[in-house]
C-alpha cells in the first residue's frame, strides 16, 4: 500500500506536470483564449475548492461531534 502523503504528491506533480504542458504550449491543442486564461487560473481554482471543502469538512465535524456525558 502506497503511503498517503506519496498519492498526495504524486496527483500534485502529475497535476503540475500536465499544467505546464499546457502553460508552455508543448501540447499541440489550440486553445480559445477563455480556455487558456482557465488553464493559467487552475492551480488557484484546485487551491481554492480544496480550501472550501476542508472548511465544510471541519465545519460539519465540529458540529457533529458528540460529548462524553459520562466522563464528566
Amino acid at each position: 500500500m502506497i503511503p498517503k502523503l506519496f498519492q498526495w504528491l504524486l496527483g500534485a506533480g502529475l497535476f503540475i506536470a500536465v499544467w505546464l504542458a499546457f502553460v508552455l504550449e508543448k501540447v499541440d491543442i489550440q486553445l480559445t483564449e477563455i480556455q487558456r486564461t482557465l488553464v493559467l487560473i487552475s492551480p488557484l481554482l484546485a487551491v481554492g475548492i480544496f480550501g472550501l471543502v476542508s472548511a465544510v469538512i471541519v465545519l460539519y465535524r465540529v458540529s457533529t461531534f458528540n460529548d462524553c456525558k459520562e466522563a464528566g
